[in-house]
């Protein structure tokens, strides 16, 4: 299976991307993958001791942009670390739970698109409850249980759309 890399560009908010990353090494995904955090040029020293303790740990690559570019541009950083590797682009306040990467890869693969998006209850095209709000999560519900919930109830489905936006997106190289 080919390597994906997660891409997750950073500006600010330690609390939101220790809560991302640590949801990132919870998931139980078999898929292979390389999280790729860019730094732009964060000015929170706090968020520069974290990124060296995940490098020195060998659970991320970290490039950092000497002065703030935005989110495009490191974005763009992350997609040019490896040309032949597909990219999910992770927003830094955005948690994962689950197999979540292996349904994203099985989505890919199974449908031939090139840009797969994911349910969240904030933020893009597909959020739940409500459609395009920010939600909170339902009473009684985690980030975990919630993706198991919608993993069973879709079971595989997926729907296409003209187009898709959001806190993570699967992106294929073709």
């Amino acid at each position: 299976m080919a390597i994906v890399d997660i891409v997750i560009p950073i500006h600010g908010g330690l609390p939101a991307l220790r809560r991302c990353i640590d949801s990132l090494h919870a998931a139980r995904c078999r898929a292979t993958h390389e999280l790729v955090l860019i730094d732009d040029a964060s000015a929170d020293p706090a968020i520069d001791d974290y990124l060296r303790e995940l490098e020195a740990g060998g659970r991320a690559t970290v490039i950092r942009q000497p002065s703030r570019q935005g989110v495009a541009a490191a974005i763009n950083r992350g997609f040019g670390l490896h040309r032949d590797r597909d990219v999910v682009v992770l927003q830094s306040d955005a948690e994962v739970a689950n197999d979540w990467l292996d349904r994203l890869a099985h989505h890919a693969a199974a449908r031939g698109v090139g840009v797969i998006g994911t349910f969240t209850n904030n933020a893009g095209v597909a959020t739940y409850p409500l459609p395009r709000s920010a939600n909170p999560l339902p009473a009684g519900q985690t980030v975990a249980s919630l993706d198991a919930l919608l993993a069973r109830a879709n079971s595989g489905q997926s729907a296409g759309l003209a187009a898709v936006d959001g806190p993570c997106l699967d992106i294929r190289r073709v």
